[in-house]
């Protein structure tokens, strides 16, 4: 089934399981009628008496409602199979081969262990106290139909009360739940299990009573440890995938030194120099009046000439006035 499906498809396709399902139980069906006088043998056993029939019918009746029954507990795995094909598109999580493999073997493990608890541990302590009731003068006469329907009681009972874990754990897989959760409901089902024990038909007395409450108060607890083991299961495995993820570095244990580069950070640019000769001189007086040639200093801020570009041509000044230095000698000094 499909989720963009019509209710037209919808109805097609659950006809379609049900036929499926309704093979199955045909065929299983069949194969308990040929095996139909051992299984009677084994439903008598807790009993130890014959059964009676009171119609013609009543034979007839009585292997076509055991074959029927034991068919459809046979055919379990495939009903699961086409139940949880038909509601996968509602649920948030695709079920793939191997989870499809665990809940159908679960469940038919546990649906068999809750029938061998009650066939082998209830029925015969339930007839043992039903049975210290005769007397000389009342003598049981059971019939068939009605010791088949006691049995078939008893032991749904059982086989739907061992899939609690199950379904926990099925809820859960879902949509998680916290063990500390269920433990606060621990008091409803104490009260639950035990009144469920006192409303069936078949738990007349006290014991009857007790053995169909503890069952299910046991599974409860077992439901919660199961739940928490599967949730630390599934919180390692996403730890160690989370760790398989995350990329790993790798330390040199002893790194490697690379030699400082020679080549410095910046070059000194150096300033040229005017010689004596130079044209951007210009005369200095000096205190015993000879006229000494300095260099000029030229700063960063001034542009570098270069040789290709024009000179100017100096001006030169003449003083006219002549002025004595301090030794006596009065030259004409250029300014």
């Amino acid at each position: 089934m499909t989720p963009s499906q019509t209710f037209h498809g919808h109805v097609q396709e659950l006809r379609k399981r049900f036929l499926w399902i309704i093979l199955a139980i045909g065929i299983s069906a069949g194969i308990t009628y040929v095996v139909r006088v051992r299984l009677i043998a084994i439903l008598q056993k807790p009993l130890g008496a014959p059964l009676f029939y009171s119609s013609p019918a009543g034979s007839f009746n009585f292997i076509l409602k055991l074959s029927m029954i034991v068919g459809m507990f046979v055919a379990l795995p495939v009903i699961i199979y086409h139940f949880l094909r038909f509601i996968e598109p509602a649920l948030p999580v695709n079920i793939t081969k191997s989870f499809m493999v665990k809940v159908i073997s679960a469940s038919f493990l546990l649906a068999l262990a809750g029938i061998a608890f009650g066939f082998f541990f209830m029925i015969p302590l339930s007839l043992k106290f039903f049975a210290g009731y005769a007397t000389p003068s009342i003598k049981p006469l059971i019939s068939a139909n009605e010791y088949l329907s006691y049995i078939i009681n008893n032991l749904l009972l059982f086989a739907v009360t061992f899939q609690i874990p199950l379904i926990v754990l099925f809820i859960n897989w879902i949509k998680p739940i916290k063990p500390s959760k269920l433990l606060r409901y621990q008091r409803h089902v104490v009260v639950g299990a035990f009144g469920l024990a006192v409303i069936l038909p078949f738990t007349y007395d006290p014991i009857s009573q007790f053995i169909v409450a503890i069952p299910i108060v046991v599974l409860f607890y077992v439901s919660i440890i199961a739940l928490w083991v599967a949730n630390r299961r599934h919180r390692h495995d996403k730890r160690k995938v989370h760790t398989a993820h995350k990329p790993t570095v790798h330390h040199d244990p002893a790194p490697e030194l690379k030699p400082v580069s020679s080549v410095p950070l910046f070059t000194p640019i150096p300033l040229p120099v005017a010689s004596v000769a130079s044209p951007n001189t210009r005369p200095l007086r000096s205190l015993d009046g000879f006229v000494q040639t300095a260099p000029a200093v030229r700063t960063l801020k001034e542009p570098i000439r270069r040789e290709t570009q024009v000179q100017p041509r100096p001006v030169v000044y003449q003083n006219r006035n002549p002025r004595l230095s301090l030794d006596g000698i009065s030259p004409l000094l250029a300014s």
